[in-house]
């Protein structure tokens, strides 16, 4: 499969952080929707993550680092979209 058209989710550990996240990435041009994770997924227990194409994921990761949005985890595949 093609790298660019690959799923891949940041788990937070709220809603409101999934929130912020996804508008700072909207406004930086990078698709992502807003996802209900299943606990066992994760390994902190988040319920919500951003999911992103995985070939932003280095410009996903600048930006929410800059932010200071606490991201638990970053895995392979997209979440129930909410």
């Amino acid at each position: 499969m093609n790298r660019s058209y690959e799923l891949c989710t940041a788990s937070m550990r709220s809603m409101t952080y999934a929130l912020k996240a996804q508008r700072l990435l909207e406004a930086a041009g990078v698709y992502s929707y807003i996802v209900k994770l299943d606990s066992s997924a994760t390994r902190r227990g988040c319920a919500y993550g951003i999911t992103f194409y995985c070939a932003s994921g280095d410009t996903v990761r600048r930006i929410l680092r800059s932010e200071r949005i606490s991201v638990s985890q970053y895995i392979m595949g997209g979440g129930e979209k909410i």
